[in-house]
């Protein structure tokens, strides 16, 4: 994890899980808020959410469960996706079915073991930064709107963060976009082009220094991304193409309740249901068409 304090607001109407939580993070570079109070918490969180890099909701609270609180901060989300890890002793798939639907990506099951938390609050607040990053970038260098079609290759997360910031501006909701060729981008470089299956990657993050060391391998590999754009007057589709030998895509499209009990595995999802109206993968996996319907005025 990185080495600066990581901002932390846990809400659980239980003051002993909270002590627990504290002994938790204690090592740890994250300065952490506790409230037991699930009004408050919500008064507070509607003018304070973007104080925080990550926010434990318990499901379970009486008169205000956490997935309300998260159903409301969506709304105020401009993205949709907010960093919020429910904190659940509910593991039937049903149940968690229910959560996905209104917007649940991370979970910790009661109840929490340290390392497990330890890597949620590390994902969500990678998440987070990334968001606030793209916010801050995503005002377009070229004048993107008079493109009919282009195409570019990318090796590096340098490579994606410049593209990204270029062709924001494609579409009204510029940080979405931004958002979704983020994460098809570096899961073109991470798992297709790098073959970083699902468990090695498990260890880079558990070792906290996973984007430094995705940085230092895409730098050492001679494979590219390749990112083609194709503006008509009713869509502006998005493919890309890497060299590696695919993946088994469909178990990513959704985020099934068994995935979402995992610590990463949610950015095929999040393009698909929050950034693109079609997202369309080709066998074997190395090749992806993400498509706006709604395109340009032109």
């Amino acid at each position: 994890m990185s080495e600066y304090q990581q901002h932390v607001y846990a809400v659980d109407d239980d003051p002993d899980f909270l002590h627990l939580l504290e002994s938790y993070v204690k090592t740890q570079p994250i300065s952490l808020t506790t409230q037991s109070n699930p009004q408050l918490a919500r008064l507070h969180l509607q003018t304070d959410m973007l104080r925080y890099d990550a926010i434990l909701l318990d499901w379970n609270m009486p008169g205000l469960s956490g997935l309300e609180i998260l159903r409301e901060l969506r709304q105020q989300s401009p993205s949709g996706i907010v960093p919020v890890i429910l904190l659940t002793a509910r593991t039937d798939p049903v149940d968690i079915e229910h959560g996905i639907e209104h917007g649940a990506l991370y979970y910790v099951t009661k109840p929490v073991q340290k390392k497990e938390l330890i890597i949620a609050i590390y994902n969500v607040v990678r998440q987070s930064q990334k968001l606030r990053a793209l916010g801050a970038r995503h005002q377009s260098i070229l004048p993107v709107r008079l493109l009919e079609e282009a195409r570019f290759q990318v090796r590096t997360l340098q490579d994606v963060y410049a593209l990204e910031k270029s062709l924001a501006a494609l579409a009204d909701d510029s940080l979405n976009l931004a958002l979704g060729l983020n994460e098809l981008l570096t899961n073109a470089i991470e798992h297709g082009n790098l073959g970083i299956d699902y468990h090695k990657k498990t260890q880079m993050i558990q070792s906290g220094d996973y984007t430094e060391r995705l940085q230092q391998l895409a730098l050492r590999s001679d494979k590219r991304a390749y990112l083609t754009v194709r503006i008509a007057k009713d869509r502006t589709e998005f493919e890309i193409r890497d060299q590696g030998a695919g993946f088994d895509f469909q178990n990513y499209l959704s985020l099934s309740p068994v995935a979402a009990l995992e610590s990463h595995g949610r950015g095929i999802h999040i393009a698909n249901q929050m950034c693109f109206d079609e997202l369309e993968y080709q066998a074997p996996g190395n090749r992806v068409i993400a498509r706006l319907k709604r395109g340009l005025e032109l």
